[in-house]
């Protein structure tokens, strides 16, 4: 695979199709960390979850997505965003990571959007957190 590939950000878009015509609702365009020499954005596996929490059949959109620089030993970030419809929530901080054998706890924080969230929305997305933390 090219860099030109490796480096690209994440997308994401949700349409709704009637008959022949597409609805573009909205698309996420991730963030890949500003490097130095270069970037890379990291996919996580199992990326893209759709779930039902609170049973309303609105499925909510989960995305997944690590940045991190390729030259730098920094500890990634990572950002999981969720739709419920056309609402938009979001949480990003750095993962847990390694330094001379010692793990270091990363942390996170969630947007004004989740603060508010159901609890279901809000415990859902610690777990997501939690799976995906680890360098």
């Amino acid at each position: 695979m090219s860099d030109f590939f490796k480096a690209q950000p994440p997308l994401t878009y949700f349409f709704t199709i009637r008959n022949d015509s597409a609805d573009l609702k909205w698309k996420v365009i991730g963030n890949v960390k500003s490097c130095t020499v270069s970037s890379m954005g990291d996919k996580v596996k199992n990326s893209l979850v759709v779930t039902d929490l609170n049973a309303d059949r609105i499925a909510e959109v989960w995305m997944i997505y690590k940045r991190f620089c390729i030259d730098d030993e920094s500890p990634s970030n990572m950002k999981i965003i969720m739709y419920h419809g056309n609402k938009r929530y979001s949480l990003e901080g750095v993962r847990d990571f390694q330094i001379d054998g010692e793990i270091v706890k990363g942390k996170f924080t969630f947007d004004d959007a989740f603060k508010n969230a159901l609890p279901a929305f809000v415990k859902y997305a610690e777990q997501l957190w939690k799976k995906n933390q680890i360098e």
